[in-house]
């Protein structure tokens, strides 16, 4: 009897865990399921040549960047020349410009002024087939926040 009893108990143990390793492997599926891609993703590219683009959506209204960061910015793709500008306060366009490529990658301040608004203007040049150029402009506000340590 007693041999029958730990052999039984042997079998339910057994059963006990595959359950339990079953149900701990769903469970982390499901989390990694929920949680993360199954397969790397680059974000979706967009460009001028969509037909759904609008000039007026490239950038946000404001971005707020604390001082001793890094602004990166990108523009839509499909543009043959494009300009990243500071506008100053008096309107004229801050000399050179702040980038001109695609990607504005810029450490704060620079040029801009720290707790006020700074106005970005992005200007993407484009050229169709038959040698029109048109140029799809865009702009920010640009807030740098002073940094904690000060």
């Amino acid at each position: 009897m007693k041999k029958t009893l730990k052999i039984f108990l042997i079998i339910c143990s057994l059963f006990y865990f595959a359950a339990c390793n079953n149900s701990y492997d769903s469970m982390i599926d499901s989390f990694n399921r929920k949680y993360f891609l199954p397969e790397q993703m680059s974000a979706e590219a967009y460009s001028v040549k969509d037909p759904d683009f609008n000039p007026a959506e490239m950038l946000l209204a404001a971005y707020t960047i604390p001082e001793g960061m890094y602004l990166s910015l990108e523009a839509p793709e499909g543009g043959d020349s494009y300009s990243w500008v500071y506008i100053k306060d008096d309107g004229t366009p801050y000399n050179p410009p702040l980038s001109e490529e695609r990607f504005l990658y810029y450490e704060t301040p620079g040029p801009f002024k720290v707790r006020e608004e700074n106005d970005l203007v992005l200007t993407v040049t484009v050229t169709d087939d038959k040698g029109n150029v048109t140029e799809y402009i865009d702009k920010s506000v640009i807030i740098i926040q002073k940094s904690a340590k000060d």
